[in-house]
């Protein structure tokens, strides 16, 4: 019975073969901004939801939640905007300009 489910599922394919070697997240950093881009393909702009709780950044899509760990230096930040365009949701923070005493 298994085996028919697994050839039904992936026919030729080798079901421990990756199938997407791209990255789900990702995070860049300029002199003025940290920018995190997680691919949401398939999904529309009305059901993503974020919500930063402390180091936390969660992001719910429908019924799905993920949870992303951000490094010390974001979680300390509130993001400054959000985008999501041709199936990636860019979340933005702004560095903030050290304080002189």
């Amino acid at each position: 019975m298994h085996d028919r489910l697994s050839d039904e599922l992936f026919g030729e394919s080798n079901p421990a073969e990756i199938l997407h070697p791209g990255l789900a997240r990702e995070l860049t950093s300029t002199e003025e901004s940290t920018v995190i881009r997680i691919n949401a393909p398939f999904v529309g702009k009305e059901d993503i939801k974020l919500k930063q709780v402390g180091d936390e950044l969660l992001v719910t899509v429908g019924e799905i939640r993920r949870t992303i760990m951000l490094p010390s230096g974001l979680a300390e930040r509130e993001p400054s905007r959000a985008a999501f365009e041709d199936g990636t949701l860019e979340i933005t923070y702004d560095d903030v300009p050290a304080t002189q005493n």
